[in-house]
């Protein structure tokens, strides 16, 4: 088993420039996005990630980075409010390279979008049992296009202006709608045998 790259402090600062300069950058979305270019797609390493979010430092992001880790996966669903990431910390894990992704119980829909406001890049929906419901949380991750005769008033999470997770504010759907835009991903888990009969 090959040993992760050991990050250099020029490393850091390049992948805290990117943040800063893009704060919705999705790194594991870059990854494997290039790597269609490429025919190949790198390992990706993930972990859950077990500590309370409002005792996360950025040494402890910084010690996942060294281990090589691309993504980690916060259980807001089974540590609730415990694991749940919020703008300060998906700051730091977006800074140091590594793309979060909030899990949440599978019938949190609007937390889901709210989530990705926030600043998490992916959320994930668990136990998915049923095409119907997969659907019914991709829909709730996007924010409906008017264009498509959808009225804005159904996907409103909350009154304008919204913070951001970098700090600026959103001050329309439009704006709201772009920055969910393709930098976010929605996971959908299959935990059954009988749940993957209807992929």
């Amino acid at each position: 088993m090959c040993a992760a790259p050991k990050l250099t402090v020029e490393d850091f600062a390049h992948r805290a420039k990117l943040e800063r300069m893009n704060p919705r950058r999705n790194p594991l979305k870059e990854a494997l996005s290039a790597s269609t270019h490429m025919k190949t797609t790198p390992p990706q390493l993930g972990i859950f990630c077990d500590i309370p979010m409002g005792k996360l430092r950025e040494d402890d992001v910084v010690s996942l980075a060294q281990a090589g880790f691309t993504f980690i996966v916060a259980d807001g669903e089974h540590s609730l409010q415990e694991s749940r990431i919020g703008r300060e910390q998906a700051a730091i894990f977006l800074r140091n390279g590594i793309t979060p992704v909030q899990r949440l119980h599978r019938e949190a829909r609007s937390e889901h979008g709210d989530s990705l406001t926030l600043g998490v890049r992916g959320t994930m929906m668990p136990y998915a049992t049923s095409v119907a419901q997969v659907r019914d949380y991709l829909q709730c991750i996007r924010y409906p296009d008017e264009a498509k005769g959808v009225m804005a008033t159904s996907s409103s999470r909350g009154a304008y202006p919204i913070k951001k997770g970098d700090g600026t504010m959103i001050m329309d759907l439009e704006e709201l709608r772009s920055v969910e835009g393709s930098a976010t991903q929605g996971w959908v888990q299959f935990e059954t045998e009988e749940s993957i009969e209807f992929i």
